[in-house]
């Protein structure tokens, strides 16, 4: 055991390390022993100090509610996030791929609907509350003309 006295910068180093062993950085077993083994004070020292008491027992009720978690459970989520977030970029990608399609076939709408004379403001409008919507099979019929690349313009 260290014969000298806690000064206030062991305390205040205590107290920092007490709030890691909250935070579950230094594992999931604290003891006034394993204090005792790290300091080389003894327990009865280290108790004397209301800052130390109170820290002990905040960590100790953070690792008993299962506040913290071990090393193995924090790396066992990293690679869930990591999979999930390899998985989320992937449909990422393949929502932008589907957007841009999306453009242009729009665009080819709107090419093809100028060059029938008709504007995209007379096609692009409400429906009316009486009048039927065409079903997805129709829709998809109405559209496939419009699926063929445009003719060249001559600009770049």
């Amino acid at each position: 055991m260290n014969n000298r006295r806690l000064s206030d910068g062991d305390i205040r180093q205590l107290v920092l390390e007490l709030q890691r062993w909250a935070d579950g950085e230094l594992g999931s077993k604290l003891t006034w022993a394993l204090l005792e083994q790290q300091t080389g004070f003894s327990r009865q020292a280290l108790q004397a100090h209301l800052s130390i008491k109170s820290a002990y027992k905040a960590a100790k009720e953070a690792l008993r509610g299962g506040l913290v978690k071990t090393r193995s459970e924090y790396s066992e989520e990293v690679s869930q996030m990591r999979a999930e977030l390899i998985e989320l970029k992937s449909q990422l990608k393949h929502y932008k791929d589907k957007e841009k399609e999306w453009q242009k076939r729009w665009q080819r709408m709107a090419y093809y609907i100028r060059m029938k004379g008709m504007s995209v403001l007379s096609v692009d409008r409400d429906v009316d509350n009486d009048e039927q919507l065409p079903s997805k099979k129709e829709t998809a019929e109405i559209l496939k003309l419009f699926d063929h690349p445009l003719p060249p313009t001559g600009r770049k």
